[in-house]
């Protein structure tokens, strides 16, 4: 495959990851008052950043990975983004010891697995999408490097 096929291709994947996230992580903005502030793609990544007032949610994949979730703390001083914390949906779930079993011959298309992650992320989040971070801090003793991962651009 040539390599603009091959870019062609991936662009393609992730304006399906895109319209997948829209459409499954729509909640964030009826139910949690966010708003979609960033999208992005370069190879091989794609990802959408929501962001409230106290909370912003990256979600990453590669067109054929599973999507990744990360959730982080904010706050604005003096029109200057601070990043105060960060997490991953897993590491929320596994806290939360709510880690459940899913059929994973299910979740095969990347619209299925966005949806799961957006089920994971409404059930398991809603605290800290309503900036209530007492949580953060245990699991940023477990997963100190968290911060990296949220760091896209």
């Amino acid at each position: 495959m040539e390599v603009g096929s091959r870019e062609s291709s991936a662009r393609e994947a992730c304006r399906d990851f895109f319209g997948a996230v829209r459409e499954a992580f729509d909640f964030l903005t009826t139910d949690f008052g966010f708003s979609e502030v960033e999208t992005g793609y370069r190879t091989p990544e794609c990802w959408i950043l929501f962001r409230n007032r106290t909370t912003e949610v990256a979600v990453t994949a590669e067109p054929d990975g599973e999507p990744w979730v990360a959730i982080e703390h904010i706050s604005w001083d003096d029109g200057i983004l601070q990043r105060l914390g960060a997490t991953s949906l897993e590491l929320l779930m596994e806290e939360l010891q709510k880690n459940k079993k899913e059929d994973e011959a299910a979740a095969q298309a990347m619209s299925a697995r966005v949806k799961r992650k957006a089920r994971h992320l409404k059930e398991f989040g809603a605290g800290l999408l309503r900036g209530d971070f007492s949580l953060l801090p245990k699991l940023e003793e477990r997963a100190p490097r968290i911060r990296q991962v949220m760091t896209i651009g």
